[in-house]
């Protein structure tokens, strides 16, 4: 890859079987040349991912209809994971995940990663239970909507009695206008016109957010450009953080109380961010979606992500001096909720809220892919980076329109 960028050049090359499957990875060179082989069952499924030295996924198990019963990472193995699904006639089930589990095999053995979930009649998720180092500590969470299917509740599912941890309301026109926390004052949504002194002006656009009171941000403005696209958030009357966009609506800059730049390719795929203001900058350049190259004033770092069947399965990060493998468990929604350490040992977990907010369980991830595998940019509060736009966890809304209306 060269981009323009002034990120350098990353080359990476693949390679096919007969059935045009991809039968290896060759990692950018840096530091080291890495090469990943991929072989398949007799259905054509996702076996074993390999590499000098190393079994990515030892082995994969599948179900009549395709569907993934087991997983072994590492070579020994290290983990397995085990996945449950409940029955085709099951009416709170019709064949979705009903559990995911991963064990430690090597010694001292032990979970890792426990999640369950259940259903109601129309496949909306009505609990979800998660396993924690801390026997003490809240298990999971349970969900209640409306007639429409949106969520109106959230109820936090303890070791003792399950209480409301959030409620919502809604408008006619579908738009949320109230966030009800447990033991604190509701927090409302504004929409219609916005703000004169914006700089363009008392837009009114019917969706768009133009007053809130969150949890996280506490009161908050926002102002839109004509194409949807957020350009000034005002936090509290004091926090003030300005958006840039390209002509082809882009975010490519953030600034104010906080700072980042994003650079894209020809495509309008991200190609490098940074993030802080000078010293502290870090710089990340995205090779694809299975190579970062990272640098925080003089440490320069590489992060390779493997994929088996398109599920993110461990991580590598690697500078002149270490080597760290993670092996990485995610849930349903393709969340990373688990990092293992390279001999299975848990090192952080987390769960995510409703909206997308992370409520870390365990440690701190190690890596940025998060709610729903997307990149967490550490800018204001954190948003993520969903590939055509932004979403702020905190607000539960994108920060642009909808590309495919735009």
């Amino acid at each position: 890859m060269i981009n323009g960028s002034g990120g350098g050049t990353f080359i990476t090359e693949w390679g096919y079987d007969a059935a045009n499957r991809q039968r290896w990875l060759k990692y950018p060179g840096t530091p080291t040349v890495e090469q990943v082989y991929t072989d398949y069952t007799a259905r054509g499924l996702v076996n074993r991912m390999s590499a000098s030295g190393i079994e990515y996924v030892q082995g994969t198990a599948y179900d009549e209809a395709g569907r993934v019963i087991q997983r072994r990472l590492g070579s020994l193995p290290i983990l397995e994971t085990s996945f449950w699904y409940y029955g085709w006639a099951d009416v709170n089930g019709r064949g979705r995940v009903g559990s995911i589990d991963t064990h430690k095999l090597s010694a001292p053995t032990g979970e890792v990663q426990s999640l369950h979930y259940w259903y109601d009649v129309v496949g909306n998720v009505s609990r979800v239970s998660y396993g924690t180092p801390d026997p003490e500590a809240p298990i999971g969470r349970s969900y209640q909507y409306d007639a429409l299917d949106r969520l109106t509740r959230v109820n936090l599912m303890s070791p003792g009695t399950p209480y409301l941890l959030e409620s919502y309301a809604y408008a006619e026109t579908g738009n949320l206008v109230a966030r009800y926390p447990e033991g604190a004052p509701g927090y409302d949504y504004g929409y219609g016109a916005q703000a004169a002194d914006c700089p363009e002006g008392a837009l009114a656009k019917a969706h768009a957010v133009v007053a809130a009171v969150t949890l996280t941000y506490g009161p908050t403005t926002y102002c839109y450009d004509q194409n949807g696209n957020l350009r000034r958030q005002v936090i509290g009357g004091e926090k003030v953080f300005w958006f840039d966009y390209d002509a082809e609506n882009h975010l490519v800059g953030i600034s104010g109380d906080d700072a980042a730049t994003f650079v894209y390719d020809a495509d309008g795929q991200r190609v490098k961010a940074s993030f802080g203001s000078a010293p502290n900058i870090t710089t990340v350049v995205y090779a694809g979606n299975h190579f970062e190259q990272r640098t925080a004033g003089s440490v320069i770092s590489s992060v390779k992500t493997y994929f088996a069947g398109g599920v993110r399965v461990a991580m590598r990060t690697q500078t002149e001096t270490s080597d760290v493998l993670h092996w990485l468990l995610s849930d349903t929604l393709g969340s990373t909720t688990t990092a293992a350490g390279a001999n299975g040992e848990l090192v952080a977990s987390a769960f995510y809220e409703a909206w997308g907010e992370t409520t870390p369980v365990f440690g701190d991830l190690p890596t940025a892919r998060r709610y729903t595998g997307q990149t967490h940019d550490p800018v204001i509060a954190g948003i993520y980076y969903y590939g055509a736009r932004y979403y702020d966890p905190a607000l539960g809304r994108f920060l642009q329109a909808d590309t495919i209306v735009l």
